[in-house]
């Protein structure tokens, strides 16, 4: 995130909240476009966190389930997403898919109506730890790296060289 402006954690959540806001309209307007058979395509109201912004983003049925497995990701119009509390994760001519991260993403996860509405639960400190994983992941690959003392393996444990005892 060099080069990045990092927004306060009240902020990050708010943004979260307007996004998550737009997500539960979407998830209805994605019902009924279902109900009628609209598979080919139906129109999402922008997830960006501009409370004024009314744009309107076309998807297919398909290319919105795809958004909808990650309770973190959005859809925005180019230029609409926030570095500092989003990262892009795919884009096309249309629009782009954001996600939420460090306490953003938290507050996006624990609003997803599609967890509420599946029972799934996940603890706050939970989600927390893994967001912190996630988003430190680079920078202490980085630092252990330069350091030469760790290593990193495929289940997110971080452990000593099998050398170092």
């Amino acid at each position: 995130m060099t080069g990045q402006r990092l927004l306060p954690s009240e902020t990050a959540r708010r943004i979260a909240l307007s996004k998550a806001l737009f997500r539960e309209v979407n998830e209805r307007i994605n019902e009924i476009a279902d109900g009628f058979g609209l598979a080919e395509g139906f129109l999402i109201l922008c997830e960006c966190a501009s409370s004024h912004c009314q744009e309107r983003i076309g998807l297919t049925q398909a290319e919105y389930e795809r958004l909808r497995r990650m309770p973190t990701h959005f859809a925005v119009l180019h230029g609409h997403d926030i570095p500092a509390v989003e990262r892009v994760v795919r884009q096309n001519d249309r629009f782009v898919t954001v996600e939420k991260f460090d306490d953003g993403g938290i507050t996006a996860t624990l609003l997803d109506p599609r967890r509420r509405r599946t029972g799934v639960r996940t603890g706050t400190r939970q989600l927390r730890a893994t967001a912190l994983r996630r988003t430190d992941m680079k920078s202490r690959l980085t630092d252990e790296k330069r350091l030469g003392a760790a290593t990193h393996d495929e289940t997110g444990r971080w452990g000593h060289d099998a050398g170092d005892g």
